[in-house]
């Protein structure tokens, strides 16, 4: 349910009102304040479609983070260098190593697991996005249940001020500073407003649900400035406190601050079907002889159960190319597939989707330390603190992303000595992979077929670069430019600092099907949603309390399953006309259970559950894999009929029946456990004369005058094939590359 919380002289509803300022050509007169990047962008089209001629100049539409930067970085940073998620992991981990802790450390000697550290980092931010800081941790202390581990954190958490100090500045310290700023200096913050947006006397916020402390005074703040009218949307119903107890804190403390709440009183049938999930979805305070009257949905929302996740997403992509194929100018880019947990499918929306055809825009942000580029420069840095030249089966020299046609002059040359200043790294480094070419062959296309691939991959390499250069200013700000360090200690810190650090995979301007987190589909509205992995125990997720936070900071159960409500109810909301639901049956052999929020929804709403009975093949995949089932099931003396296929498939049908038929004979085998001599023995290294050149039956006859040792033996005994591929023709398996960090 929509509502509008406004301050100073607002014209409702804002939409028309911003309508009537672009159709005058006064982009410039308003600022809209968004929770994503994802929303900026579809805002930024919105606005364009509402413009003269499709132009606008001066349009100001930001995130709050990227709001806050700006703020910050025009008069408040005073030289304060920004600190990332890298550099906080290696000052973690440096604290830890200095600091007495009795609870984490009660030997001097014993060292904090990795996993602490990570925890100890993320409870440190999330008390600084609440407005704790380490002095009210000491007065809360005589509550907690184990002060010894409070102890710690306190200790830990005041060295990292200390850290900071005046030199760096945090993302919740940016909006620290911001947030006091606008308090404390009201009159100045009115002039910095002018300097930075002079013709702005209005601040629209939408999609947001929940507010840090910091950013409900950071928009108060705004919204007290005398030329600065704001309106503030919420999606909120008051009365159910089951699905919107979260948001109900912020709305109320924006209404003690001034604002006046306005609901909209628009009647669309999107209004009224939103309206109906408000009021009821999770509503438990109804009398027992109250029964809600369900919403018929069963034209708009679809529920599937796949199989297992594999079919979960061919279903998907199957669905894709039906709704395209069905309208006469499909436009993709109004369809999203949304999950939970978007890291469980990508790699299989990434293998599938481009067998089906379907073009498509995912972005996420991928561990930086799963990336093969950023595994690769590690291997070659330790190859390179060992000073020996790797070999031709190191995994360095076989790595697709450095070329060399010396090894032994690159190690030498690198200049990467034992030890060096921050900035001589640097330099080294960046030789290093100049020498290597490791740019050009991320982009060379012989190896690498799809462009998709080779920018993600550059992607990661940036970030990797990126870190060295946040490693650098930290070095030379905290110890000096002069001074050296090791060049372990480089080697050792990346490692850190990547371990903790993501990279954007995908472009949120690319052209195609929306995939996106969940938690990234806020103030965006598509025709066609599809939402994926409703799964017990993975949304809503299992409950894990941060044991690191202090009681009175920590989230409940409750309040961890509220979120995850709101997020569904969000999903509910996103779709114009047609909303599909997957919960896959199993996970391998584990058997899955759907979500309980399915079964909520059927409580308020009646949908359609249906069923994939469509034969269509969409991909050659597909056709290919179904056309080895048919052969599966015709005997030997059947011939299989060849469909109707382009020409350029043919030569393939042949391969398929003879594949098919070899493994059958295998599997007879099995099944009369070996008591059946296999038909076709050549597939078990029994080679008969007659399948042989005469070169090679020359060859095999010399061998019967040769002397065997018993390991020879014993492998022609255990594996016939495995003596021909070995000894015969000399095959040595491929050690498996590694896709991370060990």
């Amino acid at each position: 349910m929509i509502t509008t919380l406004t301050k100073g002289q607002v014209f409702l509803p804002i939409d028309r009102e911003i309508r009537t300022r672009l159709e005058a050509d006064r982009a410039d007169t308003f600022l809209h304040i968004v929770p994503t990047d994802h929303a900026r962008l579809k805002w930024c089209r919105e606005y364009l479609r509402n413009t003269p001629n499709r132009a606008v100049a001066g349009l100001h539409i930001y995130t709050l983070d990227n709001l806050v930067r700006r703020f910050f970085y025009s008069h408040l940073s005073r030289g304060r260098r920004h600190t990332g998620v890298g550099i906080q992991t290696v000052w973690t981990h440096e604290i830890m190593e200095e600091e007495q802790l009795p609870f984490l450390k009660p030997q001097p000697e014993t060292r904090v697991s990795h996993g602490n550290a990570r925890q100890l980092r993320v409870t440190i931010n999330q008390l600084k996005r609440s407005g704790v800081d380490w002095r009210k941790l000491q007065k809360d202390s005589d509550d907690e249940d184990s002060p010894g581990k409070l102890a710690d954190l306190m200790t830990i958490y005041k060295a990292y001020e200390t850290r900071l100090g005046e030199k760096w500045v945090d993302r919740a310290g940016l909006h620290r500073a911001v947030a006091e700023y606008l308090t404390r200096s009201p009159n100045r913050a009115e002039g910095l407003m002018k300097k930075i947006y002079p013709n702005v006397d209005l601040v629209v916020v939408s999609g947001f649900d929940v507010f840090s402390p910091h950013d409900s005074t950071i928009l108060t703040g705004i919204a007290n400035l005398p030329s600065i009218n704001m309106g503030i949307v919420f999606n909120f119903h008051e009365e159910n406190e089951s699905l919107f107890g979260h948001v109900k804190a912020d709305y109320d403390q924006f209404l003690s601050c001034g604002f006046e709440a306005y609901r909209e009183e628009r009647e669309t049938p999107d209004v009224a079907r939103n309206l109906h999930f408000a009021r009821n979805l999770f509503y438990t305070d109804l009398p027992e002889e109250s029964a809600i009257e369900k919403l018929v949905l069963t034209d708009q929302v679809s529920l599937l159960s796949p199989l297992n996740r594999i079919q979960e997403v061919e279903q998907i992509a199957k669905l894709i190319k039906r709704l395209t194929l069905s309208q006469s100018s499909p436009v993709l880019d109004q369809i999203c597939v949304t999950f939970y947990q978007l890291d469980t499918y990508a790699p299989l929306i990434r293998e599938i989707f481009p067998l089906h055809g379907i073009p498509y825009a995912m972005e996420w942000n991928a561990r930086l330390e799963h990336s093969t580029v950023v595994a690769s420069i590690f291997f070659l840095l330790e190859q390179v603190q060992r000073g020996v030249p790797p070999q031709p089966q190191d995994k360095v020299s076989r790595s697709p992303y450095f070329h060399a046609d010396d090894w032994d002059a690159v190690i030498e040359g690198c200049g990467l000595n034992a030890k060096l200043s921050p900035e001589d790294f640097r330099e080294s480094f960046d030789l290093l992979m100049d020498t290597l070419k490791v740019r050009q062959q991320i982009l060379k296309g012989s190896w690498e077929s799809k462009t998709r691939f080779a920018a993600h991959k550059m992607s990661a390499y940036r970030e990797f670069r990126r870190l060295i250069d946040e490693l650098v200013e930290s070095l030379i700000t905290d110890h000096g430019a002069e001074v050296c360090h090791s060049f372990e200690s480089y080697i050792r810190r990346l490692r850190l600092m990547t371990s903790e650090s993501t990279y954007r995979w995908g472009n949120p301007s690319d052209k195609g099907v929306a995939i996106l987190p969940l938690n990234q589909t806020q103030d965006l509205v598509f025709d066609t949603v599809i939402l994926g992995g409703l799964v017990d125990g993975e949304f809503p997720e299992v409950f894990r309390s941060d044991t690191f936070l202090p009681i009175s900071q920590r989230d409940t159960e409750s309040d961890r399953l509220r979120a995850d409500r709101f997020l569904f109810y969000q999903a509910l909301t996103l779709y114009r006309k047609q909303l599909y639901l997957l919960s896959p049956q199993h996970d391998g052999d584990v058997e899955l259970v759907h979500s309980a929020f399915i079964d909520e929804l059927q409580r308020i709403a009646e949908i359609k559950t249906a069923t994939d009975h469509d034969k269509t093949l969409f991909s050659t995949e597909n056709f290919l894999k179904n056309y080895g089932a048919s052969v599966w099931e015709c005997s030997e003396t059947e011939d299989v009929k060849n469909p109707n296929i382009p020409a350029t498939m043919l030569p393939t049908l042949p391969l398929i029946v003879h594949n098919v038929r070899v493994e059958k004979s295998r599997t007879v085998r099995v099944e009369k456990n070996d008591t059946v001599t296999h038909k076709l023995p050549q597939y078990e290294g029994q080679l008969s004369s007659n399948l042989l050149s005469p070169a090679s039956r020359r060859a095999l006859k010399q061998r019967r005058e040769r002397t065997y040792s018993v390991s020879q033996l014993e492998t022609y005994g255990e594996c016939p094939f495995r003596y021909f591929s070995d000894r015969v023709l000399n095959l040595n398996p491929t050690e498996e590359e590694e896709t991370g960090l060990t």
